[in-house]
């Protein structure tokens, strides 16, 4: 939609799924993969300049190391809390039942 690149990510499917191809267009098709970006941005940031979601995507973006901390990371969890609680909605939801 933003870049003239041809379509090219049919061919990055075809090698991780079926190994099919050289090594040479894997590391072309991963080339692609970091380009493209890099083009596509700055027309993308001006869409949604126009469009008032540049705060959004913002606010989106933030959000991106923190989840691959925890992704790599964890969290930490109350399980005692989080069973006690299931316990209580479950106990409502028994009475609503009823009634």
């Amino acid at each position: 939609m933003h870049t003239d690149i041809p379509y090219y990510k049919a061919d990055g499917k075809q090698w991780m799924k079926m190994q099919a191809g050289t090594w040479e267009q894997w590391w072309n098709y991963n080339g692609m993969d970091a380009l493209v970006p890099v083009d596509v941005l700055p027309k993308q940031l001006k869409v949604l300049e126009k469009q008032g979601n540049l705060q959004t995507y913002d606010r989106q973006r933030r959000l991106i190391e923190p989840l691959i901390y925890m992704s790599e990371r964890g969290i930490r969890i109350d399980v005692q809390g989080m069973l006690d609680y299931r316990n209580e909605q479950q106990c409502t939801l028994n009475d609503l039942v009823e009634n």
